[in-house]
């Protein structure tokens, strides 16, 4: 999967999740309108972007897993 920040107005973290929900990569702080092309280097099910300081602030890491049905993965 490919994400590019172009067009965004504002810096943005970027995380990409595997099938099962688990953070595969994490990309923190990509510069508002970067036009550079981020890819993930494995087969992942989602990208999320947040904006820039969240991945910091909720301390996401690869390994981590995100709860929601999208993976089979609640609370």
């Amino acid at each position: 999967m490919s994400i590019s920040n172009q067009g965004v107005p504002f810096p943005t973290d970027l995380l990409f999740v595997s099938r099962d929900g688990r953070v595969i990569e994490v990309h923190p702080s990509i510069m508002a309108n970067d036009s550079r092309v981020i890819t993930s280097m494995t087969p992942v099910k989602a990208a999320f972007q947040f904006i820039a300081g969240t991945v910091a602030r909720i301390s996401a890491t690869p390994g981590d897993y995100v709860l929601n049905p999208l993976f089979g993965r609640t609370l």
